[in-house]
C-alpha cells in the first residue's frame, strides 16, 4: 500500500508557518496535529497519519 501525500493548509503569521492537519477516520477517530515551521526555512516538514496511512507536507511558498 502505497502512502499518499496531501498538501496542507499553511497560515504565516508573524514569521512563522501554522500548518494545520485534520484527518477523519473510518472507525470515527480523528487526528488533529498543528505544526509551526520557520517561515525562513526551506525544508519542508511532514507529518505523518499512522490511521490513514499518509503523510501531510506542508512546503512554504
Amino acid at each position: 500500500m502505497f502512502e499518499q501525500e496531501e498538501q496542507l493548509d499553511c497560515l504565516s503569521t508573524d514569521g512563522v508557518l501554522y500548518c494545520s492537519i485534520e484527518c477523519l477516520h473510518r472507525d470515527g477517530s480523528e487526528f488533529d496535529r498543528t505544526i509551526e515551521v520557520d517561515e525562513y526555512s526551506e525544508r519542508l516538514w511532514g507529518v505523518f497519519c499512522p490511521v490513514c496511512n499518509r503523510t501531510f507536507h506542508c512546503l512554504e511558498d
